[in-house]
Order: structure tokens, then C-alpha cells, then sequence
């Protein structure tokens, strides 16, 4: 990969740590939000928490590629991620929460 900071030196995976320590679907976003917060960006608002969907719900069918969401209303902003507790969808979950930070930020722009 031309971007990788060390090319020549092994990924890291957290896979087996984040199992280790107990890790869901929901504490990884929490992760996603806090790493976000950290930078003085937005935290995410009840209805992100209310309506995002880390797991896919039993019995239900829907397409699992992650994605986020801008509803256009400045307050409902939603990732759908069929998340499993491994460092791919680590970084994924902080991939699409970061879609979302744009969202809010420039959500009281004009269009």
C-alpha cells in the first residue's frame, strides 16, 4: 500500500485483544465515537445511538456493507454495519463514523 507508514513492517491486529477483552459491536463504536470526541469533534447524538444498526437483528435480511447515513435534518445521522469483533471492522466502524463527522459538521451549511 503506497500510504503505509512502515511498508516493510508487519500490520498490527487487535483481533484476538479485543476479544480477549470483551469487545461487542457497540463498545467498538463507542471506541469509533470516543477516538472522535478526542479529536474536539462531535459526540454522536441519542438518535445515532437509537437508530444505528451494528448487528444484524435476528431474523432479519438486509444487505450487511457497511455504510452511513445523513437523513438531512441536522440531528439523524445512522451507520448500518453488520460488525463482527475483529480489527478489519475496527477500523471500518471508525471509517464510517467518520463519514458521519462530516455530515454534522457541515450540516448547517447552505446547499
Amino acid at each position: 500500500d503506497i500510504v503505509a507508514p512502515f511498508p516493510n513492517k508487519p500490520t498490527v491486529d487487535v483481533t484476538q485483544e479485543m476479544k480477549n477483552q470483551g469487545y461487542t459491536p457497540l463498545k467498538m463504536a463507542h471506541l469509533a465515537d470516543s477516538f472522535f470526541r478526542g479529536l474536539n469533534l462531535s459526540a454522536m447524538n441519542d438518535l445515532f445511538w437509537k437508530n444505528s444498526v451494528f448487528s444484524n437483528p435476528p431474523h432479519t435480511k438486509m444487505t450487511c456493507h457497511a455504510s452511513a447515513w445523513d437523513f438531512y435534518n441536522a440531528s439523524d445521522y445512522r451507520i448500518k454495519m453488520c460488525t463482527a469483533v475483529n480489527m478489519e471492522d475496527l477500523i471500518t466502524i471508525h471509517h464510517e463514523m467518520g463519514h458521519i463527522q462530516y455530515y454534522m459538521q457541515y450540516s448547517h451549511q447552505p446547499y
